[in-house]
């Protein structure tokens, strides 16, 4: 939306546009490399979540039996981090990107499109 080397104008579209790229990363899990968040380790992420969500589906799959108390209750942790990450996603996908928009129409420029689709969080019950 805003090109490298912009006109001095555009310089607060260009942090602006870099913060929510930020952002989007983190949710994402595409900055997880970085080790951000307490002792190194990243927020829970998209990506990260998948990765748990493989690997506890393939421990169970393997072991052709019912989950552990331990596996149910590794799964709900889990599940309850998809729902923060997905409510996270919803704030950047509405308010941040409505945001950036309005700084966008300001600045003349069109807009990014607005997800039409709402993603949901999943209800976490064991």
């Amino acid at each position: 939306a805003v090109p490298a080397g912009a006109q001095p104008e555009f310089a607060d579209l260009s942090s602006r546009l870099t913060a929510l790229s930020a952002q989007l990363d983190t949710v994402a899990g595409l900055d997880a490399a970085r080790g951000r968040g307490r002792a190194g380790q990243a927020p829970p992420n998209f990506r990260g979540i998948n990765n748990t969500l493989v690997s506890q589906l393939n421990a169970q799959d393997m072991g052709d039996m019912q989950p552990t108390p331990a596996a149910m209750a590794a799964f709900d942790r889990t599940c309850k981090e998809l729902a923060s990450v997905v409510t996270a996603w919803q704030r950047l996908s509405s308010a941040e990107l409505a945001s950036f928009n309005g700084m966008l129409k300001g600045h003349g420029k069109a807009v990014v499109a607005i997800p039409v689709s709402e993603l949901k969080a999943p209800v976490c019950t064991m």
